[in-house]
Order: C-alpha cells, then structure tokens, then sequence
C-alpha cells in the first residue's frame, strides 16, 4: 500500500524532505518554537501564515526564518483562531493573550 508521501509528486516530495532537513538542522529549542507554529491564528486581518508568506517575498528569507522570526518576536500569539468557522480567542502562554 502507499502512504500519503508516496502518492505527492516528486517536487512535493522534494519540498518536504528539504523542510525536514532544515528543521533537522536547528537547535532543539528552535524546532521546538517551530513545532508550535500553527499558521491560523490571527494578526489584525493576516493569519500567520499569510504573515510568514509576506516575509519569504518580502525580505527573501526561507520559510522557517519568518516563520521563527514571528514565533521568537512574540508575533505569533495564538490570539484568534478560527475552527469550523468559528472564531476563537485563545490566551498567549504568558497570560498576555485576548
């Protein structure tokens, strides 16, 4: 039977095991900063992901560096995030959230 990689294109595939080896690559507390990313929570009208998409065309930088850059500048908070269309509002760890 084939698994769900097995089925992706080979640039997909490619993709992936190049996201996997930089992840690999970061120290344990960056991978575990990136393990939280979530990429649906809310800024103003952006989800971070969109935030994180901005940052990569904008400034050239890789995926996981706007990705870490939002997480350790306290950007990405967790604050809203939407679940079967339904806005939440979730605390941020350090009590600060909405």
């Amino acid at each position: 039977a084939e698994s769900e990689f097995d089925l992706r294109s080979d640039e997909e595939r490619e993709r992936i095991r190049a996201h996997e080896a930089a992840v690999s690559a970061l120290s344990p507390e960056k991978r575990t900063l990136v393990g939280k990313w979530c990429g649906q929570c809310r800024w103003k009208t952006l989800s971070c992901d969109q935030r994180a998409r901005y940052l990569e065309t904008q400034y050239g930088t890789g995926a996981i560096e706007a990705k870490l850059s939002l997480l350790e500048g306290g950007y990405c908070r967790l604050e809203v995030v939407f679940e079967n269309g339904v806005e939440m509002k979730i605390a941020a760890e350090d009590g600060a959230g909405a």
